[in-house]
């Protein structure tokens, strides 16, 4: 779709400038001594840089900060370290003149050595059925991750992906990897017919990660006008 005439605080917007928060934060505020007040004062400054609207910068700095309790207990949780943060990579499909490329937000190595590939969220996190049927981001990234295409210093064997929900009620989708559940997105170099079916099922998702955009995008401009009028309603995201 064409970019709006005139630009607003959407969903997108919300979506890049949390991941820049995020990014930040895990990059060079995680060992603060305080690290709820390091997080704030990052979300503060990205957010007085990347968001010209006063009222939306009230907004999502104040969502942040209910969400902020939650992400910094699941940011230290399962003892991982993060070894990868919001980096591109790419594979090259056998037998395809294809290469998948990913930008995973996050990759931990965890205590036993494997790997935990996170994903997170303003809007809707995917159930696991979703998963299954269409919204595979995170499975495409692990059998990403298992033909090593993350770099050579990495493991290889993925314990689990998780969505991580930042909005209005926070929570985790976790899924534990195993042979059966990555069995339709080939987790194995050689099933490359299979790998191709989900990158074809991958490329559907996009259109139906726009309907929900658009969904949500309608929901904060209701938010943003009920704010005005002085209520109370806050949308999921």
């Amino acid at each position: 779709p064409l970019d709006p005439l005139r630009p607003g605080p959407d969903p997108r917007l919300r979506g890049q400038v949390l991941h820049t928060i995020l990014e930040s934060f895990l990059r060079h505020g995680g060992g603060a001594e305080d690290p709820r007040a390091r997080l704030m004062a990052i979300a503060d400054a990205v957010l007085t840089e990347a968001v010209a609207w006063p009222s939306a910068r009230a907004l999502w700095l104040a969502k942040l900060e209910r969400a902020a309790e939650f992400f910094l207990t699941e940011n230290t949780r399962h003892g991982g370290v993060p070894v990868l943060i919001e980096q591109k990579a790419g594979v090259d499909l056998p037998g395809l003149d294809f290469r998948l490329t990913a930008r995973p937000d996050r990759i931990d190595v965890l205590p036993d050595g494997r790997l935990r590939l996170i994903d997170y969220k303003t809007g809707a996190v995917p159930t696991e059925d979703q998963q299954a049927q269409f919204d595979n981001q995170l499975l495409l990234e692990a059998c990403m991750a298992e033909r090593g295409a993350f770099g050579p210093d990495l493991p290889t064997d993925v314990a689990s992906i998780a969505y991580i929900g930042l909005g209005a009620g926070p929570k985790v989708v976790e899924t534990t990897i195993t042979d059966e559940v990555t069995r339709g997105t080939a987790a194995k170099p050689d099933d490359s017919g299979l790998f191709a079916a989900a990158v074809e099922a991958a490329l559907d998702q996009e259109e139906h990660e726009q309907d929900r955009e658009d969904e949500h995008g309608q929901a904060e401009a209701v938010d943003r006008r009920v704010m005005r009028a002085g209520g109370e309603h806050e949308p999921d995201q």
